[in-house]
């Protein structure tokens, strides 16, 4: 079942993050008290979006395109799913549409070609290509 985090998740939620983080291959730390924070910060914004199941979790905020304030964007930050993770999907999809949001944008890691597949294959397109120069 999909539903919205509330502060008593935390512990689950840090645990996956945990696990996305290892996957990732970031090269950045985890600090722990500071994720807790950003979680509690997406859970008390109206304008953030935090949905989990007991196999995943999918968070995001709403903002406006920096050309066009009226256009209206779901940004996903993070998604990790060890199972049902399209279903999150989904409902951030919705989440967003009941918000207003002219598009949804997704992203998947460099690595991780299946995830990208599988947002294509649902109707997304890429739109940038992020990179990043570690120091």
């Amino acid at each position: 079942m999909i539903r919205e985090a509330t502060k008593e998740d935390l512990p689950a939620l840090l645990e996956m993050g945990l696990k996305f983080h290892a996957m990732s291959g970031h090269p950045m730390g985890f600090d722990g008290d500071a994720v807790s924070a950003f979680m509690i910060s997406l859970i008390d914004n109206e304008a953030g979006c935090l949905l989990m199941t007991d196999k995943g979790a999918i968070g995001g905020v709403l903002a406006p395109a920096w050309c066009d304030p009226e256009w209206l964007m779901a940004i996903e930050l993070f998604w990790w799913a060890e199972g049902g993770g399209l279903k999150l999907m989904s409902e951030f999809e919705k989440w967003a549409e009941s918000r207003g949001a002219n598009e949804a944008r997704m992203t998947s890691l460099a690595a991780h070609h299946r995830a990208a597949d599988l947002l294509q294959l649902k109707g997304y397109a890429p739109s940038e290509i992020s990179f990043s120069k570690v120091k």
